[in-house]
C-alpha cells in the first residue's frame, strides 16, 4: 500500500467512518433499549456488533476490488451514476450531522 505523507488512504477513511457511526449508535441504541424494554440493554451492542462485522466484510470486499479508486468512484461503479450520487449525497449529509452531534475529542 503506497501512502503519501500526511494523507490517509481510502481504507483508513472507511475505518474512520465505521468508528464515527458505530460508537454513537451503540451508546444511543443501548440507552433507548434500556428505557423502553426496562431490561437486557446489553443485547443491543451485541446485535449491533454482528451487524458491524457484516458491514466490515462488505466494505473490505469493495476495498479489495476497488483499492486504486476513491470510495465515491467505487459507489458510482457499483450503483451507477444517478443512484451513486444520491448515496454519496446522503452519506455526506449523514456524516455532517453525525459529526456535528458527536464531535471527536482530540
Amino acid at each position: 500500500m503506497v501512502t503519501q505523507k500526511g494523507k490517509i488512504t481510502t481504507f483508513q477513511a472507511i475505518l474512520l467512518f465505521l468508528t464515527a457511526v458505530y460508537t454513537p449508535t451503540v451508546r444511543l441504541v443501548a440507552s433507548f433499549t434500556a428505557d423502553k424494554a426496562k431490561q437486557a440493554a446489553w443485547i443491543s451492542p451485541v446485535v449491533s456488533f454482528f451487524l458491524l462485522i457484516i458491514i466490515v466484510i462488505i466494505i473490505h470486499a469493495v476495498y479489495k476490488r476497488y483499492n486504486d479508486v476513491s470510495f465515491m468512484d467505487a459507489i458510482y461503479d457499483i450503483f451507477g451514476v444517478v443512484i451513486g450520487k444520491i448515496i454519496v449525497f446522503s452519506y455526506t449529509i449523514f456524516m455532517m450531522i453525525l459529526l456535528a452531534l458527536h464531535p471527536f475529542q482530540f
